[in-house]
């Protein structure tokens, strides 16, 4: 009897995804069509050394019949995927990922489709939907409009690009085999040869195919381009070979060829050369250009499949050579070759910063421009009665996490970050806009009427900003700031003018209401949201002349925790008589929240208090100035652009812990607007003056840390374990689990020298261990196997807990600066350098105040001394104590709210 042939065949190259196969290969078996009469799953196992070869054993025994399981050295996908496909026995094939898994209607709904167009097309496709680090629709689902057969040479910028989501003839997919000669590409070649015979695609709606995008981002598409082959050899065997493949059996190359490799060549483009050498990028360069001598500049132009439009205009630039700027009816075009992608007047001034302070208003934000900035300035210009009274040009900035663009080694956008400020004078009536001037000579310090072209643009407002669109008016000690038709407008600040203003702004908000569509599209919000806000800014408006003229501050550590700076610092605030009205904020479920209660007053996080608290505030006095920590109207519907120009506060940063790295890249101004940074050390203070952060020093304030003012040296015979988070293991566990970090703390943890006779060892998680692992129940802490002789203290106060122990344990955990404050002795683990922070003023081996170890066993070692010793600091390093530390006066919190009162 002839061997039975099936519909489908699947054909899946696996390796190391044991935690996903089951998953995947499920979402086969329970198809609608009927798995065991109609498909046939071959599973081939490449090399994998976790548990894949005993899943598909375990799957095979189930279905004999349907199952072929192949076992192979680790050869890559593009090999495993050709031996895959000897063993193939039906009509039709498909190349699914072991990590990804489909709709279970995919099969059935693709074979009714063949079936009904056989004669028209070779391959058919479904949508891709990512899921894990990512959930949304493949970009490139476009097509996907209808269900229907496209003829490429009429619409060709429809790419197909994975064999995952495609179903082929397994007769035509005989003539060719996936090349192993390139990475990740293999796929768009063998179907871009198929496609060339019959350029007709079959696309289907009414199902989809679910993509992975990792976590730990250790897929082989996520770090291709870590790999030199990525950009040297990809252009020949990839790029160039296909163009000259289908110009040499087609005599050109059709225009969905272009398509398709345009799209894909957006990927390489936005990659950073700097691991090549120069004789390679010379090498690449020359290879790019060959490439894009085969695709017309049309294609670059009207291709809908940029994920930037940035992109196609750097591809137009490499096409065209040309990149210019020419003057015309009082704007600057921008032009490559004779595109024209935008025009300087076309651009927006993006506001990041809005304020009223010490009678001068504050400005500043951002312009994008593919201009260089030598041709650009900015100036705040200041009317009185429509008439010009003064210039103040804006410096500019330069930001660590907001930074010029490079698309492969080549700066392409600028840009211009700035601040200005705009005096004003108490009791005037003005008026500030924002100018940009084009400097045609390149000198931005050239204001001859000649040699410049001055614009204003429209404005925005990003999302951080204390003032939007549907919240227009600020207020200040003395002014009124409102803005209106791209102008800030200021006027005298009396009760009757406030009332005005909140009057119109609730007006504003309720017409709102009946343009939900703008609202939904443009922000998010429903009308239960718009609601909410409007009800409180009513009762705001009703109690302001019970608030107005108070002075109100609030405190605050973390959302759910009490034990930090802010904490120290409200206790000693509230003893102070001073007509302040002091408050701290703290989720109710806090073990903290009753304990406030008895110090001062205490609101709970996200309360109707709160939110009315926040909008007369004068100033928030935290350990984590995010949004996301202290602003009760950031959330999962994020409400600020409804109430931000009611949110004057200014924000005192009293640190969480000692800056020892450089955090420039996420503690900026542009978004934080710090008040305040408190520091303990001079050395610590110039680090924040570095480039990247932005803030004036006036602000990077050495008063030291309140919580120093109540550590004690008690010494109750612990040993403390601290270490701090990786934050590339966030929300994966499989990532977590595989990783050094997890396996050097286990070890440690459950090495039985560790435990000495009358000693304690309590181990302290950082916050992040004892979160839930994205929305699963389940924590990384819960991973761990901790003997019984471990204490977890996951509730135990910080401070607590530096005051008992007799020796500290860390890697790069902050805490070893406040138990060294102490004088007692700290042990630096670092089996790997794998911390994530950049490094800034504090070395380990010439500021460090212990030993720092590499090895478990020398650990245990060190440890051994320090027990022999009484847990006694070296001289050595009680002297560096000395020389980094300021103040050891327990004066800290009179110093920093002092300074509060006063700034």
């Amino acid at each position: 009897m002839a061997e039975k042939r099936f519909e489908f065949a699947i054909v899946m190259a696996i390796y190391n995804t044991g935690d996903y196969l089951n998953q995947a290969i499920d979402s086969i078996v329970n198809q609608t069509i009927g798995f065991e009469d109609n498909v046939q799953l071959i599973l081939v196992n490449d090399g994998s050394e976790d548990n894949c070869g005993e899943i598909c054993l375990g799957y095979q025994e189930r279905f004999p019949d349907n199952i072929v399981v192949l076992n192979q050295e680790n050869a890559g996908q593009a090999a495993a995927r050709n031996n895959g496909f000897e063993h193939v026995n039906a009509k039709y094939v498909n190349f699914a990922d072991s990590d990804d898994f489909f709709s279970l209607n995919a099969l059935e709904e693709v074979y009714g489709f063949f079936e009904e167009h056989f004669d028209e097309t070779d391959v058919v496709s479904i949508p891709i939907t990512f899921f894990g680090r990512l959930n949304e629709g493949h970009m490139l689902n476009g097509k996907f409009h209808e269900t229907r057969v496209i003829d490429l040479n009429d619409e060709p910028d429809n790419p197909q690009l994975h064999t995952n989501s495609a179903f082929i003839k397994s007769d035509v997919f005989s003539k060719y085999d996936f090349p192993t000669n390139v990475i990740s590409s293999e796929d768009v070649i063998v179907l871009t040869k198929i496609l060339l015979e019959k350029p007709f695609l079959g696309v289907v709606n009414s199902t989809e195919y679910f993509l992975r995008k990792r976590f730990d981002e250790s897929s082989t598409i996520d770090n291709v381009s870590t790999q030199r082959e990525f950009f040297t050899d990809k252009l020949k065997d990839y790029y160039l070979y296909l163009f000259n493949y289908a110009k040499e059996n087609k005599g050109d190359v059709p225009k969905f060829v272009q398509y398709s490799l345009v799209y894909d060549l957006q990927w390489v483009v936005r990659e950073d050369l700097s691991i090549l050498s120069p004789e390679e990028v010379e090498e690449f360069y020359h290879d790019l250009y060959e490439v894009l001598d085969f695709i017309d500049l049309d294609v670059i132009l009207n291709s809908t499949n940029f994920t930037d439009e940035r992109y196609r205009q750097f591809l137009a630039y490499l096409k065209t050579g040309d990149l210019h700027t020419e003057v015309a009816d009082g704007d600057v075009l921008i032009k490559i070759g004779d595109y024209l992608p935008s025009a300087l007047g076309s651009h927006r001034i993006w506001f990041d910063i809005v304020d009223i302070r010490d009678d001068r208003l504050r400005l500043s934000g951002f312009l994008n421009s593919i201009i260089d900035y030598r041709y650009l300035s900015i100036q705040a210009i200041k009317y009185v009665a429509d008439v010009e009274v003064g210039r103040f040009d804006a410096t500019q900035v330069k930001y660590t996490a907001r930074h010029d663009v490079y698309f492969l080694d080549k700066l392409f956008q600028y840009k211009f970050n700035f601040d200005v400020e705009v005096p004003l004078k108490k009791g005037e009536i003005s008026k500030v806009k924002l100018q940009v001037t084009y400097h045609k000579d390149a000198n931005n310090k050239n204001f001859d009427s000649e040699n410049i072209v001055e614009l204003f643009l429209r404005t925005a407002f990003t999302t951080n900003v204390k003032i939007s669109e549907l919240s227009k008016y600020k207020i200040s000690k003395d002014n009124i700031l409102y803005y209106n038709n791209y102008a800030f407008n200021v006027i005298p600040n009396s009760f009757k003018s406030h009332v005005k203003r909140e009057m119109d702004s609730i007006d504003l908000l309720k017409s709102q209401l009946d343009n939900l569509d703008y609202i939904q599209n443009e922000y998010g919000l429903t009308n239960d949201d718009l609601n909410e806000i409007i009800k409180l800014k009513q009762y705001y408006l009703a109690t302001l002349p019970y608030w107005r003229g108070k002075t109100v501050y609030l405190f605050q550590d973390r959302i759910n925790e009490a034990d930090d700076n802010a904490y120290h610092l409200f206790k000693y605030a509230a003893s102070q008589k001073d007509k302040i009205k002091k408050y701290f904020v703290v989720s109710r479920e806090s073990k903290q929240f009753k304990e406030l209660s008895k110090i001062g007053n205490v609101v709970e996080f996200g309360s109707k208090k709160h939110k009315l608290l926040m909008l007369h505030a004068d100033k928030v006095i935290t350990t984590h100035p995010y949004d996301s920590v202290i602003n009760p109207f950031y959330g999962d519907v994020d409400l600020r652009p409804l109430i931000s120009g009611l949110l004057n506060y200014k924000i005192y940063w009293l640190q969480h812990g000692v800056t020892k790295d450089n955090i420039s890249s996420w503690m900026y101004k542009y978004e934080k607007d710090l008040s305040l940074i408190v520091t303990v050390s001079d050395k610590e203070s110039k680090s924040f003056l570095e480039e990247g952060y932005g803030y004036d020093e006036s602000i990077i304030q050495n008063l030291g840390f309140p919580r120093f003012d109540n550590l004690q040296k008690k010494d109750k015979k612990q040993i403390l374990i601290i270490p701090t988070w990786r934050k590339y293991l966030k929300d994966d566990k499989q990532a977590f689990l595989e990783s050094d970090y997890f396996a050097n703390l286990t070890s440690l943890l459950n090495n039985f020298n560790l435990v000495r006779e009358g000693y304690k060892v309590a181990f302290k998680p950082h916050p992040e261990l004892v979160k839930n692992i994205g929305y699963s129940d389940e924590r990384f802490i819960d991973l761990f196997d901790i003997p019984d002789n471990v204490h977890l203290a996951i509730d135990e106060s910080y401070q607590d807990l530096l005051n008992n122990s007799s020796v500290l344990i860390t890697d790069y955990s902050s805490v070893f600066f406040d138990f060294a404050y102490l004088k007692k002795p700290v042990i630096y683990y670092h089996p790997n350098d794998d911390y994530h922070y950049e490094k800034s003023y504090f070395d380990y081996n010439t500021m460090g105040f212990g030993d720092i170890v590499k090895t478990e066993s020398d650990l245990i070692d060190k440890l051994d001394d320090y027990i022999k010793n009484d847990c006694e600091m070296e001289d050595e390093y009680k002297k560096r104590v000395d020389e980094f530390f300021t103040y050891t006066d327990k004066n800290n919190s009179k110093r920093v709210y002092d300074w509060i009162k006063k700034n």
